[in-house]
This record gives structure tokens, sequence and C-alpha cells, in this order.
């Protein structure tokens, strides 16, 4: 169970890759561009340096143009290749909302969590099922989700981002006696630019860390 949900909380940060915004089919991005938090037109890429403990390498993303219809919902399609693999994730984008959606095909199932709401102040919680029955390999399991900050300055590979949201997320599973913390991931996203960090938690120590090298925006 630990190998494959170490190898879940890669998965979703390659979807990063996307990182994820979703969208009502019938809703349009509010606001211009510059107000998103995931830019979503085509062209549209991001390069990261990926840090683990086996080694850093580099991968980049790229918004597609296309959409995809779940769930009745329609989702930015985003594509990488990350150490010789191809990706497509899933973004969504609506009401302040902002989440990643990957297919994990090895699990049979699809992980989706929220990057960002930026309708709320720094403190506010939410709780949300991360995939479409709320289990994971028969597991039921449940995401904590809370603004840390909002409005903030971060510097990331030396460049200097503003009116970044901190979101971190509690990825919990409940073996029998209660839903408990198997994994943690810390979102941060720049208006206007896109995510520019992503990190993964187990327990106290950081197994991935996504940081933002260079953006280019249509």
């Amino acid at each position: 169970m630990k190998k494959n949900l170490r190898f879940i909380l890669s998965a979703v940060i390659i979807v990063v890759a996307l990182a994820g915004c979703k969208k009502e089919a019938s809703t349009k991005p509010t606001g211009p561009v510059s107000d998103s938090y995931w830019p979503p037109a085509a062209g549209n890429s991001w390069s990261y340096k990926d840090a683990t403990s086996e080694g850093v390498s580099n991968f980049t993303i790229e918004m597609t143009g296309g959409t995809h219809s779940i769930n009745n919902k329609t989702y930015y399609v985003s594509a990488s290749e990350k150490n010789g693999v191809n990706t497509m994730s899933y973004i969504y984008e609506a009401d302040n909302i902002y989440t990643l959606r990957d297919t994990l095909d090895y699990l049979g199932t699809s992980l989706e969590l929220p990057l960002c709401d930026d309708a709320h102040p720094a403190g506010y919680t939410w709780t949300i099922q991360p995939t479409d029955n709320g289990t994971i390999e028969g597991v039921p399991t449940q995401a904590i989700n809370q603004i840390v900050s909002t409005d903030g300055n971060m510097t990331v590979n030396g460049k200097n981002y503003t009116h970044v949201i901190h979101t971190e997320v509690l990825l919990q599973y409940d073996m029998g006696a209660g839903f408990e913390t198997v994994a943690m991931y810390d979102f941060y996203l720049a208006r206007g630019i896109g995510m520019i960090e992503a990190d993964t938690w187990s327990g106290r120590t950081i197994i991935e860390s996504e940081t933002l090298t260079a953006y280019s925006l249509k």
C-alpha cells in the first residue's frame, strides 16, 4: 500500500504538469487571463526542476488547447513528458476553484486534488472526496484542504513572484481506525503565472519538490 501511495504522490505532482484546473462545461474562465492562477490558453508552458531523493530532473508542462468532459465537467488538457513518460492531465477552473485530475491506470482510478480557491481567506478549510467513488484500491479516501496564505510574495529559483496563494492538502486513508494522513501536498500558485512550486511530504520529509524555472504565456 505504501509503495502504491508513493507512486500516486509522484503521479499527482506530474499531473500538475497540469496542475490542474477544472471547468464547468458551460463556464468560461472569469476575468482576463492575468487574473487566472493557471492561464489555460493553448501553448502556455511551464518548465520545472524536479528534486527527489533519487536526484534532480526537469520537465515541461504545456496546455494543448483541448478540453475533455468528465462527469459533466469540462477540463482543460495539459501534456508533459517526464523521464521519457508522456502524461495527459486535466485542469479545472471555475467559480474561483482550481483543481488537478490525473487518471492512474495502474490503480484503476482517477485522483483529483484542489490547487487553490481564490474566493476565500487564509485559514479557510474544506474536505473533498478526491476520487469518483471515494476510495483508492477499496480504501476510503478523503482530502482535507486549507488555504494557508493569500496574496503573498515568494522567491523560487531566484525569481520573486507576487499574489501567491498557498494551499495545503492532506490526503487521508481510513484503514479501519478512522481517517489518517498518509501524505501532504503544498501547492503555490501565482496569479497570472500558474503553479510556481509543489511539494510532496511523507510525514515530516519532503519526498518531491517541483519548482518553476521558466514559463511562456501566449
